[in-house]
């Protein structure tokens, strides 16, 4: 029992880890996407 417990726990923290990753690489791509969208916005400017 005690194993299985101690499982569980491994796990949770790997999936923590890896939301923790995941949230990290969605707020750099929501950057990048906003840095896409200003330079959109540029180009129709200078036109």
């Amino acid at each position: 029992m005690d194993k299985k417990i101690k499982y569980r726990i491994t796990n949770i923290d790997e999936l923590a880890k890896k939301l923790k990753k995941a949230q990290a690489l969605s707020e750099e791509l929501a950057s990048v996407l906003k840095e896409i969208d200003e330079f959109k916005a540029k180009i129709r400017f200078d036109e």
